[in-house]
């Protein structure tokens, strides 16, 4: 018995401590708290939020306040990235949007050379970090005429927060994120052409939000995209609609080339054995293109110079494999032409068969891919786009 009280007159003496050691706080600033809290509370109502935020304290600051729901933000039900920015935007505290930025961009950026600048604002070791969803709804929310003059210098964290989340670090989703704006403003119509299921792990809010927004919110995001980029992307710029010749010619027709990458092509296959592979498109740049010097594949007819145009007929017999399952081998007489865009000048076309498979085809290595065989109805074929010929063609025209 004599024990328990003793650790429980101890308890108190180390509470008092405590107690005694932490900062007191002047009427006026627990008045500002207070009303902080209540401005935060009703915020968070305002913006949709109706959840009883059980962990916000009304003797922290604000700073505090809105450190607890970005860091509990996946337990505690704030997690709508829209209604995150807003609360923000609502409450235009500057100084916290310029904290959760600034792991998005450089050390050396000049705004954060004196920053912050709102006293008394304190950063905490336990600082907070935006997503990228939270960065991209800031650069559609908060428009250039609400940044206070002491803050102007957001508006270039914003283009380098974005360019960072738009284009880089975020591993497989980084282009896919940028394809969509950058193809939406520059080409309106062109991806939905292409690919009606182009989603790139963007919400449809998100999307209308962009259509929607005014010609400056819209160059924000077009500032932080660098169009040299384009040129590296392979993955994303494969559409996965398929479209007959004359369906691809009128396509380019309605976004007529304009030069602007003197070297993009276009390639263009009517399979008319449909023997492609579900990742690989008849229009834009397959997968398994490749690129030259001076050459580039694309899916904006108006970055194209040329496009080949592929016809595959049908093939004459090659030979006759037999193992687990017996099969005939075919070769496709292939019909291309390649047409300068920009002058409408057919500048190469040939029909030929297709090279052989390797004599050590047999059923086990094309029942895995192996050799260029396709089936169609119960029969292999063969198909062999000479890419170092054709590239050869259209470098030659380029350098004439």
């Amino acid at each position: 018995m004599k024990r328990n009280i003793f650790f429980l007159l101890f308890a108190f003496f180390i509470f008092g401590i405590l107690t005694s050691c932490s900062p007191s706080l002047s009427e006026e600033e627990q008045q500002k708290r207070a009303d902080n809290y209540t401005l935060l509370v009703e915020t968070l109502r305002a913006v949709g939020y109706d959840t009883d935020f059980r962990s916000l304290r009304e003797r922290n600051s604000l700073e505090e306040n809105l450190r607890i729901l970005w860091r509990d933000r996946h337990f505690n039900g704030f997690n709508d990235f829209r209604k995150n920015v807003e609360l923000l935007v609502l409450l235009g505290n500057f100084d916290f949007i310029a904290e959760g930025l600034r792991r998005n961009v450089s050390d050396d950026n000049p705004y954060y050379h004196d920053w912050p600048r709102d006293s008394p604002y304190v950063i905490s070791a336990n600082s907070i970090s935006f997503n990228k969803n939270e960065v991209l709804w800031l650069m559609l929310l908060l428009p250039d005429v609400n940044f206070p003059e002491n803050h102007l210098g957001l508006r270039d964290v914003l283009i380098e927060a974005g360019e960072n989340v738009l284009m880089y670090g975020l591993f497989e989703t980084a282009t896919s994120i940028s394809v969509w704006f950058y193809y939406e403003k520059t080409v309106p119509g062109l991806l939905e052409k292409v690919n009606p299921d182009f989603q790139f792990f963007l919400s449809e809010e998100i999307k209308i939000a962009f259509l929607s927004a005014d010609d400056d919110i819209q160059s924000r995001f077009m500032q932080a995209i660098d169009a040299g980029e384009f040129r590296n992307i392979r993955q994303f710029d494969s559409p996965a609609r398929v479209f007959s010749s004359d369906e691809a010619e009128a396509l380019m027709r309605a976004f007529s080339p304009t030069g602007s990458w003197d070297g993009g092509y276009i390639r263009i296959a009517d399979f008319n054995h449909r023997m492609y592979d579900i990742n690989t498109s008849s229009y834009g740049a397959f997968i398994f293109a490749r690129e030259s010097d001076s050459l580039m594949p694309v899916i904006n007819p108006a970055d194209a110079r040329f496009a080949i145009f592929e016809e595959y007929t049908d093939g004459i017999f090659y030979a006759s494999f037999t193992g687990s399952r017996d099969f005939d081998a075919y070769l496709l007489r292939l019909n291309i032409r390649i047409v300068d865009l920009l002058t409408g000048e057919e500048i190469f076309s040939e029909s030929i068969l297709s090279n052989p498979p390797p004599e050590e085809i047999t059923w086990s290595t094309c029942r895995y891919g192996i050799g260029g065989l396709r089936i169609v109805d119960g029969k292999y074929f063969h198909n062999d786009f000479d890419f170092s010929r054709y590239v050869a063609v259209m470098e030659a025209h380029l350098n004439q």
